[in-house]
């Protein structure tokens, strides 16, 4: 395959700029991407093989497009992250994160087409797709905007799924959790499935089983 190799690392991805990793990609023999602070603008990472990702100021700000897939594309942030915008990881790829996940109002994380990821833990306060034979691990998923677990072989397992806003689980989707709370909206229909050693409905919280009334809840932080 393809390599470059660079006097230095990349620190920043700036807006407007983009940055594809489909080969080898190196600095001095080093890492090329074990300092990056943020990417304000598109990094993809397709190379079919393992690439580490450490943000140098400790956390990875994204407010640009962060694009994981192609099989045999594993990729380990060894760092937090901070979606601002869009993180997509897809077409079979592998996404580690060390530290949580954190999905701002108004941003999207899309997990799907049989790919995996991974978080020592997940804040959504956008939006959360998980579908297309997608799988997204979790010990603590906290979810303050909007989750979708669609479609065959999809799943989203969580040790513990709390859900203050709106999530849905359609269309033989699975939703896996040892302790769920739900001060939301819950819907599922389809063939959708939620699973739950424990379940906590809180007082004018609602759970709706066939979809949800028209209308529904207000869909904060939705963009589709």
């Amino acid at each position: 395959g393809a390599s470059l190799t660079l006097s230095q690392g990349i620190t920043d991805v700036p807006e407007n700029t983009y940055v594809g990793v489909g080969g080898s990609f190196s600095a001095q023999g080093a890492n090329a991407l074990a300092a990056v602070n943020s990417l304000g603008g598109e990094l993809d990472v397709y190379n079919a093989q393992l690439t580490n990702i450490q943000a140098g100021s400790g956390t990875l700000n994204n407010s640009g497009s962060l694009l994981i897939y192609q099989p045999g594309t594993n990729v380990n942030i060894n760092s937090p992250i901070v979606n601002s915008n869009d993180f997509y990881a897809y077409l079979g790829s592998k996404v580690q994160i060390a530290g949580a996940l954190t999905n701002e109002s108004y941003s999207q994380v899309l997990i799907y087409s049989s790919a995996t990821l991974t978080a020592s833990s997940v804040a959504n306060e956008g939006t959360t797709y998980v579908y297309g034979g997608a799988t997204l691990n979790t010990p603590s998923f906290t979810n303050d905007g909007t989750t979708y677990v669609y479609q065959q072989n999809s799943n989203l397992n969580a040790g513990t799924f709390s859900n203050t806003n709106y999530a849905a689980v359609y269309n033989n989707g699975t939703l896996t959790s040892t302790n769920f709370t739900n001060t939301g909206y819950l819907s599922t229909n389809n063939g959708g499935s939620v699973l739950a050693d424990t379940f906590n409905n809180a007082d004018n919280a609602y759970v709706f089983v066939g979809g949800t009334p028209d209308g529904g809840p207000d869909r904060k932080s939705t963009r589709l």
